[in-house]
């Protein structure tokens, strides 16, 4: 039996009375099924629930930060060429020195840089978020180390021009 911390009513702890929470000490969620439907359907919509909620975001904003800055410093020490090659590529792009592509398998214009060599920072094929992932999900199934080679030789782009990988601005 678990008693709601907000209607005070006991309720048997099962899926009918309370929502599961992993969280919590109990495994259930500390209101019970009804009072979280009122409280959510009620608040969610209120301009002072919104306004309190965002000013929690802008309160916690640094900590989040921090928490970024921590993980990148981590990422630097065990992935360092990765971070570098990431980080020089992002330059190009900010400067014009390099364009853009889209995806070079479904043609998304959302995508992101993949480095078949880390030593090669500014050699990459562009790959949707979706492409990219399944891209190191088969890479990391055979093996790969991700310092060399990859699915595409990204200096077979390079040599094509600037319409598949690399696309300097000259």
């Amino acid at each position: 039996m678990i008693k709601c911390s907000r209607c005070k009513s006991v309720f048997p702890a099962t899926e009918e009375y309370f929502y599961r929470k992993t969280s919590s000490t109990t495994g259930w969620d500390y209101w019970c099924k009804n009072c979280r439907k009122i409280i959510d359907s009620k608040h969610s919509r209120t301009p002072e629930y919104r306004a309190k909620k965002k000013l929690f975001r802008v309160a916690h904003r640094e900590s989040e930060n921090a928490r970024g800055l921590r993980r990148k410093a981590t990422e630097k020490v065990k992935k360092p060429n990765a971070v570098s090659a990431r980080d020089k590529l992002g330059r190009a792009v900010r400067d014009g020195k390099i364009t853009k592509c889209p995806c070079v398998v479904c043609g998304n214009s959302r995508s992101h840089g993949h480095h078949s060599d880390y030593t090669k920072p500014l050699e990459v094929i562009w790959l949707c978020a979706l492409h990219h992932r399944e891209e190191h999900e088969r890479l990391k199934a055979v093996g790969h180390n991700f310092n060399f080679g990859g699915r595409y030789a990204a200096s077979s782009f390079v040599l094509s021009g600037g319409d598949i990988g690399i696309s300097p601005n000259s």
